[in-house]
C-alpha cells in the first residue's frame, strides 16, 4: 500500500503536530448545539451589542493517527470509516446600535436579529 501510494505515511519529527481530541471532553452528548452570551451595554449615549456564540454541528472526519504504529494498523485493517465529532462554528461581533432599530448579525451558519425597545423602566425620569 505504501509503494502504491494509496496509504501515505506522515513522517514524524519534533515539528509534528498532535491532533486535539475531536469530541467535547469525550462526551459529545453533553455539549450544547448552541451556546454563548449576548451583552447589551451603554457607553456614553450609544448602546453596544456584544455577541459571542458557538454553534456546533455533528460531522464526520477520516480517522488519522499521530504515530507510525497506529498509521500502519489503520492501513492494514483497511480502516476507512469516519469518526463522528462536533464541528464548532464561532461567532463574535461587537456593534454600536440605536434602540428601536432592527439589527442583523451575519455569520455563514447563523443569523441573529436583535431589536432593542424601551420599557417604562428605561424612560427618562424628571
Amino acid at each position: 500500500a505504501i509503494e502504491q501510494g494509496s496509504e501515505p505515511f506522515n513522517p514524524l519529527n519534533e515539528r509534528t503536530l498532535v491532533r486535539p481530541p475531536l469530541i467535547a471532553a469525550g462526551h459529545p452528548s453533553l455539549a450544547w448545539e448552541f451556546d454563548g452570551l449576548i451583552d447589551i451595554f451603554l457607553v456614553g449615549n450609544y448602546l453596544h451589542i456584544d455577541g459571542e456564540f458557538n454553534l456546533r454541528e455533528k460531522d464526520k472526519i477520516k480517522q488519522l493517527a499521530n504515530d507510525i504504529e497506529t498509521q500502519a494498523s489503520l492501513a492494514l485493517n483497511n480502516a476507512n470509516e469516519q469518526t463522528p465529532y462536533l464541528r464548532s462554528f464561532y461567532f463574535s461581533q461587537l456593534r454600536r446600535v440605536i434602540s428601536h432599530e432592527t439589527h442583523y448579525f451575519d455569520h455563514p451558519k447563523l443569523g441573529v436579529v436583535v431589536q432593542i425597545r424601551r420599557t417604562d423602566l428605561s424612560a427618562p425620569r424628571y
